[in-house]
């Protein structure tokens, strides 16, 4: 998948709505998250089972998404596996990634409650959502709070017919997608979900969306017995660890990069200084809303020597100078046009902030909306570092 696409397939399941105001949510549709919250709360172990499929044609850019998975689930402890993709699992004292294709693996050691989801090292929360929806509304402290996490509304669908059966449905909606979930009726648990990322695309400045639909479809069998074996992981022999998340302490990776007025800059020349990176979009709400602070933070204090740039994520030069314009911010901007600027960071969502000292390692990681008042203390105590 394309790059511009993979971000885009990938924002449904990430922050990008971090910080909205809570969903309107119908009484019906109430009705129906209470029995779906219930039904993952009595669930004490789960078989899972599911296709995922799609077509996207934007701009002329097509994708095609598609894969079986295969997901287990006894008392936290949690296994799944997407066909020629990753592994990702919970033993019971490590949580863990594999990526078969690369040979690479990731470990992480299990603290008090961090097998649950929302406390879960968000690579692997990521992953598991990304991968299989119902496996993550399993792991959830509360499956419907997962499911209507940025969302603006949600209501009552018309049923659909499933198998011969008709399903109840649920509409969910959000700034940058709309996601239709589908429910068993008699287990109360995830029969299919659709994600259409078309408002998406449009946000972003795309003029043709011919398809923007992934639809993930979902057996599951509750309460059978597995063989604890099947949760165990150790890597095979020769591969190497994997380093998603480029954390606070590391290097930072270097990058070069145009600005919207054309100059170049490059991480080489930014050594000895205190930089702040802040990756954005104009079609991401939270990036907005963070963007003026931003530019705030660079008028006030660039007389210190602190650089602030705002890095934008695959957009035309026209499109970020008009909105550039329009809210009147005058911080420099870089364009990483392809996106691999951000995936050196370690990330797939925006809004991501960076902070880097003076010797170029990473003092401070932000996903999602941050702190102002933070931010702020974090960089003075970078500018007065020796």
């Amino acid at each position: 998948m394309k790059s511009a696409l993979k971000l885009l397939f990938a924002a449904c399941f990430g922050l990008l709505t971090a910080g909205a105001a809570p969903a309107v949510v119908s009484p019906d549709a109430q009705k129906l998250l209470d029995q779906i919250r219930q039904a993952y709360a009595s669930v004490k172990t789960l078989t899972v089972s599911g296709t995922v499929g799609g077509h996207l044609d934007i701009d002329g850019q097509t994708a095609d998404p598609n894969g079986q998975f295969a997901g287990l689930y006894d008392h936290g402890k949690f296994r799944n596996e997407v066909k020629d993709d990753a592994i990702v699992g919970n033993t019971g004292a490590t949580l863990y990634l594999y990526l078969p294709a690369d040979h690479r693996y990731l470990l992480r050691s299990l603290s008090t409650d961090s097998d649950r989801l929302e406390l879960m090292d968000p690579d692997i929360a990521d992953v598991v959502r990304k991968q299989d929806p119902s496996l993550a509304l399993a792991l959830a402290a509360d499956a419907a709070a997962e499911l209507i996490d940025g969302a603006t509304a949600v209501e009552r669908a018309q049923n659909v017919t499933v198998d011969g059966a008709s399903l109840p449905a649920l509409k969910i909606t959000r700034p940058d997608c709309d996601i239709v979930i589908i429910v068993d009726d008699s287990t109360h648990l995830l029969r299919r979900q659709t994600v259409d990322v078309t408002k998406q695309a449009l946000l972003r400045g795309a003029h043709t969306v011919k398809s923007a639909l992934i639809t993930f479809d979902m057996t599951e069998q509750p309460g059978q017995a597995i063989d604890p074996a099947r949760f165990a992981f150790s890597p095979p022999p020769g591969a190497q660890a994997l380093q998603l998340t480029v954390g606070e302490g590391s290097q930072a990776p270097s990058f070069s990069l145009t600005g919207l007025d054309g100059s170049q800059v490059s991480s080489s020349d930014l050594h000895g200084s205190v930089y702040v990176l802040d990756f954005w979009a104009t079609w991401c709400p939270p990036c907005i809303a963070s963007l003026p602070k931003l530019d705030d933070l660079h008028q006030s204090m660039k007389d210190t020597g602190l650089k602030v740039f705002a890095i934008n994520e695959q957009e035309d030069k026209d499109t970020i100078q008009k909105f550039m314009d329009s809210k009147k911010l005058t911080l420099p901007v870089l364009m990483d046009a392809d996106g691999s600027t951000l995936q050196a960071y370690g990330s797939d969502s925006i809004p991501h902030l960076v902070i880097v000292g003076k010797d170029g390692k990473i003092l401070k990681v932000h996903e999602g909306v941050a702190d102002e008042d933070a931010i702020r203390r974090e960089v003075q105590d970078a500018l007065a570092a020796k």
